[in-house]
């Protein structure tokens, strides 16, 4: 609540310095396509659909419409949320940062690595509706404003002995490893053929081979025990280290489980905990002095909104945006997170 919290006083803060062009409706401080500017520079309706898209749960097109007044709202926090990378880019920008083209190109090639080869990352682009060029700049930002956090806010973080006992203290348990139970569920339409792959199993200790030889489908799991079901608990409970349990019939199919280890509750190593600490302390101190930079800065900036952003809508209104409808795509995003208002989920 207190990320919401301060997304809506950003967004109204946005609306006091745009107040001018909103008490106008003068829409000449945006252009076509434009939903808003930060000194000048435009923000796209676009970036603004890739924000709106990739913060909000994809829509299913059997999916009930949303009504306007929530897709107004979800384009209201996408245009903030664009508003403050802006804001942060052209900080970087005044101080003389720029951003090396080969991070870009490195962190670019990382990324293409998940692909198995060039056309199935060109595909991609291609399925999401995305142009790659508005890709690499999403990229390109996410960079800079990673260069920001590490190089502008870090810096300014310092933790102590006395918070760091008073966050272990406060927080024992999280440092406690719950029971984990780690084991093969092999299942297919044939007993028989579910009954010989887990011999297989046990005897050789070999999931991958035994998947090759036999018409079954073989899962690895590594599981909480308290989150599996009672009846699977059941199951698991008396068997040892590569022991098998019987077949059963399960949704029109048959399964058996292969029991490789329960690793039991166990405390996090020393090094373990520190490092927890250091990072959760440093998270929260950060979103602290991001908040105070953030109000420091935006003053400073000259923000205009488009109009069609907060024009009046009835409560049940049906669904129809304010701006054109464009594909779905879905960027990489920032680091910097600001949950959105409830208002805005549908």
């Amino acid at each position: 609540m207190q990320a919401q919290g301060r997304a809506v006083l950003f967004f109204s803060l946005l609306l006091l310095l745009a107040a001018p062009l909103l008490s106008s409706r003068d829409a000449g401080n945006t252009g076509p396509g434009w939903v808003a500017t930060v000194n000048g520079e435009p923000i796209t309706f676009d970036e603004a659909e890739a924000k709106r898209i990739s913060t909000f749960s994809p829509r299913t097109p059997d999916a009930a419409p949303l009504n306007e007044l929530t897709l107004q709202e979800q384009y209201r926090y996408a245009v903030s949320r664009l508003v403050e990378e802006r804001i942060i880019c052209q900080f970087m920008q005044q101080k003389g940062f720029a951003l090396d083209p080969a991070v870009l190109e490195a962190e670019e090639t990382r990324i293409r690595a998940d692909y198995p080869d060039s056309q199935a990352f060109a595909a991609m682009f291609l399925e999401e509706g995305i142009r790659q060029e508005v890709w690499r700049e999403a990229l390109r930002t996410r960079l800079i404003i990673t260069h920001f956090i590490n190089h502008e806010l870090r810096p300014e973080i310092s933790i102590s002995a006395p918070e760091v006992e008073k966050y272990y203290l406060e927080h024992n348990r999280d440092f406690i490893l719950p029971e984990q139970w780690h084991f093969l569920q092999i299942s297919g339409p044939d007993q028989n053929e579910v009954e010989k792959a887990q011999a297989a199993v046990v005897e050789n200790r070999d999931a991958a081979t035994a998947r090759k030889e036999h018409s079954v489908a073989i899962h690895e799991i590594n599981m909480t025990r308290y989150r599996l079901p009672e009846e699977l608990q059941k199951e698991l409970e008396g068997l040892e280290p590569w022991q098998g349990s019987a077949a059963t019939a399960h949704e029109g199919q048959f399964r058996n489980f292969v029991l490789i280890e329960k690793v039991p509750e166990r405390r996090l190593d020393t090094a373990s905990i520190s490092r927890r600490v250091e990072q959760a302390l440093t998270e929260k101190k950060l979103k602290g002095i991001y908040a105070e930079w953030l109000n420091n800065n935006l003053a400073a900036n000259r923000i205009s909104l488009a109009p069609s952003l907060f024009r009046p809508i009835a409560p049940g209104s049906p669904s129809a945006s304010p701006f054109p409808v464009l594909k779905k795509p879905s960027l990489p995003m920032p680091m910097l997170d600001i949950e959105p208002s409830e208002d805005a989920m549908p």
